[in-house]
């Protein structure tokens, strides 16, 4: 969420930068509940996002289809198993209604637009987005605010100190609340946004990156990505912008996410994440248009590509709010955060820039995304009491904000110059680049230990002001509490070299964690059995244990433990062990094998086995008869004591339990 500012009252090359300002009467509208027509040619379609089940997707893609419903791909939605469908704007809410009652479908929802300057959305329970391939611009002024709706927001400005006159002010306006989309029939000049009167804090110190950049000389250079308005490799960011993508619809060329020419958001929260971490590389990936602008969509494809393309740090410097109850808010962003996740992406969006305490923003407010606010000078949340207008200030709310660093620093524009910008937009680009200074400090560094270095050293709010989840992000600290230090794994069975048969259970015990400044380290998440170098088996819960199964082997089996805490660290413990499947060898050597016989009849056998022999045993007629755990293996049967046919079997067991049995002989009496 963005608010940029200058002192300079904008001249009449800016009409357009002021019109931004304009849309403050649109939120106002919207939060009323009152929907205004959109203009006039603008396209009746509305996109359906439909989320399919992964195990049944064909299958329901041709029901659908049998029905009337002709779901279509699009891009990197193929990859979350999304389709979309257009439907008249007017049908959407029942159409909708109806797919989800079909089996197969996860989810539907309207294909909204979030933004980074606050344009208006449709709302989403019974009216949808506008037409996907024409985009509605409104335009209004407030003409009173509804008294149960938090009041329409501007523009912010920082605390006071002077910022030179002829700076040039780039904007951000707040977001609508509730989706309306709105126009007037006469659209009366906006007014001037609020002098800047003041100079940016030093957001990096605030944050102790000069301290965490102390901490070490060798930095590695990571990813960061910045699914925005494209990024413009300008000043510090010359040299460091990466090929990227162009993801919005109908874009002229695809392939260009490295001009910002348009709108200067990207740039600016690129420069923010360098300057925090001057190691990085940014990945730009242009989702938003330039109005600043995005529907959900392409911010899902966005989020794919880049996740695709080995980022493991994603900024999402947009929003847009929507109210509790609407039917699969955010579905699609939850599937697209999911797949970044999967891949070890950690995710981070702005929480907005209206002062709301209940209403919450996407995709901050998706699980598994880091949602950052905005902070004023001395670390505590910015409010309208720092706004000089008091109209702007941090969105809050411990259930879903996690994370908040400066809402005011100073950032690139396209022309390579630094200027001032304020906002959540740039609060998230802080958080970004600390996270990539973490990665890039540890290149090791996972999900888990970034996301946990974030928030275990964050400095807590006050207690009388629980704000958000974690607090402020302090850089110093977080790129030193990486936990680096493997498991160890204390013991283990089956014992060294001890022999076994078939199947055998082997454990891991006595393991310890320690490591990151994490008590108990960070935590073992699983332990995985390794047989001759490759995967067997792992267990999740300890006591760990898996039962190996030797088949026929016969010899030395490499066994190897890796004990996985949550960092990514792995403990290892090798054990050998001998497979013992053959059996023992087994010879008659005296006494008759197919003969006829009388009286008291005398066997010898001999036997030998690596495990040991147990004992030979004496089968007469498929019974056990006598058994001898000598080495002479010597056994006398009495004749008499059988029918006039006797059936004889020798039979040696050893110490694992294998089972040689000699051919079955025939006697007569």
């Amino acid at each position: 969420m963005t608010v940029y500012q200058s002192a300079a009252r904008p001249g009449p090359s800016r009409r357009n930068r002021r019109l931004m300002f304009s849309l403050i009467g649109a939120m106002a509208v919207a939060a009323a509940g009152v929907t205004v027509p959109a203009f006039a040619d603008t396209d009746p379609d509305v996109r359906l996002i439909v989320g399919l089940e992964a195990a049944e997707r064909q299958d329901t893609t041709e029901e659908l289809a049998d029905k009337g419903y002709r779901l279509k791909t699009k891009g990197r939605l193929e990859q979350l198993g999304a389709r979309t469908l257009l439907v008249s704007e007017d049908d959407a809410a029942k159409v909708a209604a109806r797919l989800r009652g079909q089996d197969g479908v996860a989810f539907v929802q309207l294909d909204r637009r979030v933004s980074a300057l606050a344009e208006p959305e449709a709302e989403v329970t019974e009216s949808a987005s506008p037409a996907p391939s024409e985009p509605v611009e409104a335009a209004s002024e407030p003409s009173s605010t509804p008294p149960d709706e938090p009041p329409p927001l501007e523009v912010s400005s920082p605390p006071t100190t002077t910022t030179p006159p002829d700076e040039p002010t780039v904007g951000e306006d707040p977001k609508n609340p509730d989706g309306g989309s709105t126009t007037t029939a006469s659209e009366p000049e906006p007014a001037d946004p609020p002098a800047v009167t003041a100079a940016p804090w030093d957001a990096l110190a605030q944050l102790g990156v000069p301290e965490a950049l102390r901490s070490s000389t060798a930095w590695s250079s990571q990813t960061v990505a910045v699914v925005d308005t494209g990024v413009s490799p300008v000043g510090d960011l010359a040299g460091a912008v990466l090929p990227g993508a162009n993801v919005v619809e109908n874009a002229p060329d695809p392939a260009d996410a490295r001009d910002d020419s348009t709108d200067g958001h990207g740039t600016a929260v690129a420069s923010l994440i360098k300057s925090a971490c001057p190691a990085c590389k940014i990945l730009p990936v242009k989702a938003l248009d330039k109005r600043g602008t995005a529907y959900e969509s392409e911010v899902a494809q966005g989020i794919t590509y880049a996740a695709d393309k080995g980022a493991r740090i994603i900024n999402l410097s947009f929003g847009a709010p929507v109210q509790p109850g609407t039917p699969d808010a955010g579905e699609l962003l939850q599937t697209a955060v999911n797949y970044a996740r999967g891949k070890g992406a950690v995710v981070l969006a702005s929480a907005g820039n209206d002062a709301y305490g209940t209403v919450k923003y996407y995709p901050a407010a998706n699980n598994g995304v880091l949602a950052v606010s905005g902070t004023n000078s001395a670390g505590a949340r910015y409010t309208k009491a720092d706004d000089p207008a008091g109209l702007a200030g941090a969105n809050s709310g411990a259930s879903w904000v996690d994370l908040a660093a400066p809402y005011c620093a100073a950032a690139l524009t396209t022309a390579g110059t630094r200027d001032q910008v304020c906002g959540t937009s740039f609060s998230t680009a802080l958080v970004s680049g600390v996270a990539g200074l973490v990665k890039s400090r540890t290149a090791a560094a996972n999900l888990w230990t970034i996301e946990n270095a974030l928030t275990g050293t964050a400095t807590a709010p006050a207690a009388t002001d629980a704000w958000l989840a974690f607090g402020e992000v302090r850089a110093d600290r977080a790129v030193l509490k990486v936990d680096t230090t493997a498991p160890v794994v204390g013991a283990t069975t089956p014992a060294y070299l001890k022999r076994f048969r078939g199947t055998v259970s082997v454990a891991a015990s006595n393991i310890t964690d320690a490591g990151g400044g994490y008590p108990g380290g960070s935590g073992v998440t699983h332990a995985g059995l390794y047989v001759d170098g490759k995967w067997y088996a792992s267990d999740y819960s300890a006591p760990f244990a898996v039962n190996y199964n030797s088949g026929t082997l016969n010899r030395t089996v490499k066994l190897q433990w890796k004990v996985f805490d949550r960092a990514g660290n792995v403990g290892i413990l090798n054990r050998n062990v001998i497979a013992d499947n053959a059996g023992p060898t087994l010879t008659w050597t005296s006494g008759p094998k197919n003969a006829k016989v009388k009286g008291t009849v005398t066997i010898k056998a001999k036997a030998s086995d690596p495990a040991g022999v147990s004992r030979v045993e004496l089968w007469i007629n498929g019974k056990l008869k006598q058994w001898d755990w000598t080495s002479s293996y010597s056994f006398k049967v009495n004749t008499k004591s059988y029918g006039k046919t006797i059936k004889v079997q020798l039979r040696a067991n050893d110490k694992v339990g294998n089972v040689r049995s000699l051919t079955t002989y025939t006697w007569k009496r």
